[in-house]
């Protein structure tokens, strides 16, 4: 691995992390949350506010990084389509696989 690649990588996970980890804890701080307001206005809701403007920013992460996998040449703001993003990563990624390599003559 080149020195470069490391750098990358470090910068990466300083920068960015494991947004579905993230994206998980956070979901699972908005569900206690929820139980324990049982949806009074309390002290919390700056809290939640805010855990769930975090959640939203992950949501957006996770989104571009499925929308750059699939090089997809559109994307509408406000929707998020991850989905088909991954979808469409799958069957590049299948479409582009090498199954054999033959000759010139088309012999194995």
């Amino acid at each position: 691995m080149t020195e470069f690649t490391k750098d990358v990588k470090c910068w990466n996970q300083e920068v960015f992390g494991c947004i579905w980890k993230r994206k998980a804890s956070l979901k699972r701080k908005l569900a206690r949350l929820d139980a324990r307001s049982k949806g009074r206005f309390d002290a919390r809701a700056a809290s939640k506010y805010k855990t769930w403007r975090e959640y939203e920013q992950v949501l957006v992460k996770e989104e571009l990084h499925w929308f750059q996998k699939s090089r997809a040449k559109w994307l509408y703001l406000g929707d998020r389509h991850t989905k088909y993003f991954y979808g469409i990563t799958i069957i590049r990624r299948r479409k582009n696989k090498y199954e054999m390599l033959k000759d010139e003559n088309d012999l194995l």
